[in-house]
């Protein structure tokens, strides 16, 4: 089949602060084996010699257009990734600027698209680099005991019922569902890209799932995930909203669902409780404590946390077995050892 024929990719890579990795993160793109992709650098106003090395590669691959903008954070990069996005392109990737495309990712998801008719391709694994180890390791982004092509299906069983599947990069989405409803990232929040998933996953018709790894993601200190959020507990209420919104507008808002969605928000609340008494928290311990204290009381946590709940997927059965006795601990009120088991675990 000749180039032209061949359905367009179009891959978004917003760059801050990434001027060690992100050359690495195009060439991944690069040297894809699919021959139809096209590549939109947007630099966020990043204050180191990321914009000059955007220039560079723009000039070097006539199929890379490069956009500068003031710092909007990570959302508002893609926005304007996807604002300046050809009209030709059949489908979008999006890259973060410290990971890359596994070879052959492209060509593969592609394929499994086009043969599947899917709005959306998921591969259910990527791989772990770990850059001070010098080590990769495969890992599972979810689980899961038969094949999803429905898209509400995937998300009550997987986004929601074990707090999976959430991240953005290194999936393909079809560009036309993104377009036609004006799906985009949302500004000012943490964990956009679920989000932007449950949005896209309203909208889409047929989903597949794709059992390769696609992404290199690297593990290096100062990531995003790996540092305490201090603003994070909004997030998780916008999370919840808008889950219990997915649920309405795809006329699933049942009882079953809805204590799924009561499972997720309940992991979101220990999440974020261990990560309060991370080392990444200078807080005194003290200050956790009642920092924690604040959010366990509020009435719409404490609905939540002193009741059961199913377990969400994690990869390591150690996380599990932490996650199932906190979960027990504020169930019976035992707050005090939570909050010493959580100082441990950080």
């Amino acid at each position: 089949m000749e180039s032209s024929d061949l359905a367009k990719v179009t891959v978004i890579i917003p760059v801050y602060k990434t001027e060690k990795y992100f050359r690495a993160s195009v060439e991944s793109v690069v040297k894809q084996d699919y021959p139809k992709i096209s590549i939109i650098l947007v630099d966020d106003g990043s204050p180191d010699g990321s914009p000059m090395l955007c220039d560079q590669l723009g000039e070097q691959y006539p199929n890379i257009k490069v956009l500068h903008q003031k710092n909007g954070g990570l959302s508002s990069a893609r926005n304007s990734g996807l604002d300046a996005v050809s009209p030709d392109t059949r489908f979008i990737i999006f890259l973060d600027s410290d990971d890359c495309l596994v070879p052959g990712a492209v060509q593969g998801m592609v394929e499994k698209a086009l043969q599947s008719n899917a709005d959306m391709v998921i591969p259910d694994r990527y791989t772990k680099v770990f850059e001070e180890l010098q080590r990769r390791v495969d890992a599972k982004h979810f689980i899961y005991d038969k094949e999803f092509s429905n898209p509400q299906e995937f998300v009550i069983n997987i986004i929601i019922g074990k707090g999976r599947a959430w991240r953005a990069t290194a999936l393909l989405y079809s560009y036309s569902v993104i377009l036609n409803n004006k799906v985009r990232f949302p500004i000012g929040q943490v964990a956009e890209d679920i989000i932007f998933n449950l949005e896209f996953l309203t909208k889409a018709e047929k989903i597949t799932i794709y059992p390769h790894s696609t992404l290199l993601c690297l593990k290096h200190a100062g990531s995003i995930s790996s540092s305490y959020q201090p603003n994070f507990e909004k997030t998780i209420w916008s999370i919840d909203h808008r889950v219990r919104q997915f649920l309405k507008d795809t006329n699933m808002d049942n009882s079953a669902n809805n204590c799924k969605a009561d499972d997720l928000l309940a992991r979101n609340l220990v999440a974020y409780l261990f990560s309060i008494f991370s080392k990444s928290n200078s807080m005194s311990y003290d200050e956790k404590k009642r920092l924690a204290n604040a959010i366990i009381n509020s009435p719409d946590s404490k609905s939540v946390l002193r009741r059961s709940h199913n377990l969400p997927y994690f990869e390591s059965p150690k996380t599990t077995i932490v996650f199932a006795t906190a979960y027990k601990l504020f169930q019976f009120k035992m707050d005090r050892l939570a909050f010493w088991l959580m100082s441990l675990r950080a």
